[in-house]
């Protein structure tokens, strides 16, 4: 049986869902529906997820600086939905199959950080164009590299356990 709250697939005879804590439900009355509703606003609330972003300037000699970063905010995890691809309004170079681009990025509630580093390589040639982020099953997100009618996703990154 699938988790009504978070879409993960629950073992059968199982009370609650094991990764998000939802009890096991039979059918979906409206009244059932807005408890779903708030339980997933609760687990949800307060995440963001965010990149690091470098930048550099040149010195006076010339050279680079030693770059400075910050965390930018991609997303309210609120602003999810499940299955579908909230794309980024941001654009990218194209790259060349087995070439390797990471980006840091942070999963943020409150004060709390889980930071990780995301490979956007396929190992197939992609017109990057976009990148957006798609909500899976158990509060898990990957990242879409392309653009809406030919995407790629990344590995997954749980939401959860910050």
């Amino acid at each position: 049986m699938q988790c009504r709250c978070c879409m993960f697939e629950v073992e059968n005879g199982k009370a609650s869902c094991p990764v998000c804590g939802f009890p096991t439900l039979g059918g979906i009355s409206p009244e059932k529906q807005s408890i779903i509703e708030e339980y997933r606003t609760n687990k949800l609330k307060n995440i963001s997820i965010d990149i690091l972003a470098y930048r550099y300037s040149i010195n006076g000699s010339g050279g680079i600086t030693e770059p400075i970063s910050e965390y930018i905010k991609l997303a309210d995890a609120l602003s999810l939905t499940y299955g579908e691809v909230l794309w980024i309004d941001s654009k990218f170079e194209s790259f060349e199959a087995n070439r390797s681009i990471v980006i840091d990025i942070s999963i943020c509630k409150g004060d709390v950080r889980k930071e990780c580093r995301v490979d956007l390589a396929s190992g197939e040639p992609v017109d990057c164009g976009g990148l957006g982020i798609y909500l899976d099953k158990g509060f898990t997100i990957e990242f879409a590299v392309g653009n809406e009618n030919n995407y790629h996703l990344t590995e997954s990154i749980s939401l959860l356990g910050i």
